[in-house]
């Protein structure tokens, strides 16, 4: 896994969380098939921390907003965010 799909999975627990449609959550636990989990989040926290947001990341974040979705992915514009809001 790579951090590009870290970031987009700190966006998906966000967007759809508690939102009465599937609870999306990032936690610690591991084989979880009948919950909607993904962990192991402190990995995930450490990886987004490793690898900065590269060009590539950010031209397909623009690209997205301009072309298709109009809203960002907030955890590539501000690599900080990700501890602060999961």
């Amino acid at each position: 896994m790579n951090s590009e799909i870290i970031r987009m999975l700190f966006y998906m627990a966000v967007r759809y969380g508690e939102s009465g449609e599937i609870d999306l959550e990032l936690n610690n636990q591991v084989n979880s098939c009948t919950n909607p989990y993904h962990g192991k989040l402190a990995g995930l926290l450490v990886w987004n921390e490793q690898d900065p947001v590269d060009t590539f990341e950010r031209t397909r974040n623009e690209i997205i907003y301009n072309k298709y979705k109009h809203n960002r992915n907030p955890f590539i514009d501000h690599l900080e965010w990700a501890l602060s809001h999961l």
